[in-house]
């Protein structure tokens, strides 16, 4: 059980760097905000084994840097195509340089720098090359990458071949509007019965574990949505913004079109 009454905010180190009104992560461009933040830290506690960290699709790695704030990602293996705009399917044309952008965002402000292992590739014509490249267990599998249907199904098969048994695949843009692809990639993932299945949903995030450590994952997440405590707080972590919008959908035996097996 999670003892919510005694939860003090200040106790998660990045929430205290998050809120400092000169941290460091929010001067990164990208998308990450302190839900994302908050998701992570409960994620590092309850995926217990150590390994490494993985995204595809980085930019200039505001993501990567909360994901490289944890002691437990022994590695964090950062893939983008960067300085080929032509290539890039994503939401975000990139331009020459950047991947000197995010090695310097990173040497600059991530909490583990020497970690971090940067690599120039485009994910849906090297997928063997990246497999290659992961060499222990993925603990969190950050799909960012390209946002049509046949680049988020490759980057899933990708993961499927590296997590741990307690691993998650986080997918970002999840029923965004703006990106239908990535939707339509993860219903034919279901149908296809990949190896993991959903069990949170935060914002556009759509997390995803094994059948051996869903009924865990989603019992946790279901403890914290339905605690007065853990509402309250998420009142104060986001400045009194209406907490209604940010209850968290709770994926249970049905859901998805999938099935618990």
């Amino acid at each position: 059980m999670n003892d919510f009454k005694t939860f003090d905010r200040n106790s998660i180190p990045i929430w205290r760097d998050w809120a400092n009104p000169n941290n460091t992560f929010l001067s990164i461009k990208g998308y990450a905000e302190f839900c994302d933040v908050l998701t992570l830290h409960h994620l590092d506690k309850i995926i217990e084994s150590e390994g490494a960290a993985v995204e595809i699709g980085v930019h200039h790695g505001r993501y990567s840097a909360a994901m490289n704030y944890f002691p437990k990602n022994t590695k964090l293996y950062a893939f983008d195509i960067w300085n080929e705009p032509l290539q890039n399917t994503g939401p975000t044309q990139c331009g020459t340089n950047e991947m000197l952008t995010f090695q310097t965002e990173m040497n600059r402000k991530a909490r583990f720098p020497e970690r971090i292992v940067a690599t120039q590739i485009n994910s849906f014509m090297n997928k063997r090359k990246i497999v290659d490249i992961i060499k222990e267990p993925v603990r969190i599998f950050h799909v960012d990458g390209g946002h049509d249907v046949r680049h988020v199904l490759n980057d899933l098969s990708i993961a499927d071949e590296v997590m741990a048994e307690d691993g998650v695949v986080i997918i970002d843009d999840f029923f965004n509007m703006s990106f239908p692809g990535i939707t339509e990639a993860v219903y034919l993932y279901l149908q296809k019965r990949g190896p993991m299945i959903p069990f949170l949903q935060v914002g556009w995030k759509l997390f995803l574990c094994s059948q051996y450590k869903h009924l865990q994952y989603r019992d946790y997440w279901v403890e914290y949505n339905n605690n007065p405590e853990s509402v309250a707080l998420g009142k104060n972590f986001i400045n009194d913004v209406d907490v209604a919008e940010y209850r968290i959908p709770i994926y249970a035996k049905m859901g998805l079109g999938f099935t618990v097996r």
